[in-house]
C-alpha cells in the first residue's frame, strides 16, 4: 500500500536534471512535504530523493548475498565443487602467461635489435627439424 502510494507520488513530480541543480532547496522542501521527487535526463528518471526515514525504512529489509544464501532452505541439498576444472584452467593460465611473457620479451629484443628476430626465427626452426629429424 505504501510502496503504490510512493509510487503514484513518484510518476506526478518530475524534475529534470539541469532544473534539480538550479533549484535543489526547492526540491528538497517538496520532497519533506509532499514525498519522493524524481529527477529525469533525456526524459527517463535516473535517481528520486526520499526523506531520510523513508529511506532507512525501505532499505533495513535488504540482507546481504551471504545472509540470503545462509538463510536458504537447502537442507538436503548437497553441493558439490569440482577442484579438477579449476586446476585445468589454472595450468591453461599459467601456459598463457608463460608464453604471453615470452612473446613481450622477443617483441623488446626486436625493438632492440631488428635482426634479431629471424636469427632467432632461424635457429628455432632449425632445432624443430633436427628434433623430428631424430629416431
Amino acid at each position: 500500500m505504501l510502496l503504490s502510494f510512493c509510487l503514484a507520488k513518484l510518476i506526478s513530480m518530475k524534475w529534470k536534471t539541469q532544473e534539480a541543480k538550479a533549484r535543489f532547496e526547492a526540491m528538497l522542501e517538496r520532497t519533506l512535504k509532499e514525498g519522493p521527487q524524481t529527477v529525469t535526463r533525456h526524459g527517463k528518471p535516473v535517481a528520486v530523493l526520499v526523506e531520510a526515514e523513508q529511506y532507512r525504512h525501505l532499505s533495513a529489509g535488504r540482507k546481504s548475498f551471504k545472509a540470503l544464501l545462509a538463510s536458504a532452505p537447502l537442507e538436503g541439498v548437497e553441493i558439490r565443487r569440482s577442484r579438477g576444472r579449476a586446476a585445468v584452467i589454472l595450468r591453461a593460465s599459467r601456459k598463457v602467461r608463460k608464453e604471453s611473457m615470452r612473446v613481450n620479451a622477443e617483441f623488446a629484443a626486436v625493438d632492440q635489435d631488428p635482426g634479431a628476430s629471424a636469427r632467432r626465427g632461424l635457429a628455432r626452426a632449425a632445432a624443430s627439424i633436427r628434433r623430428k629429424s631424430e629416431p
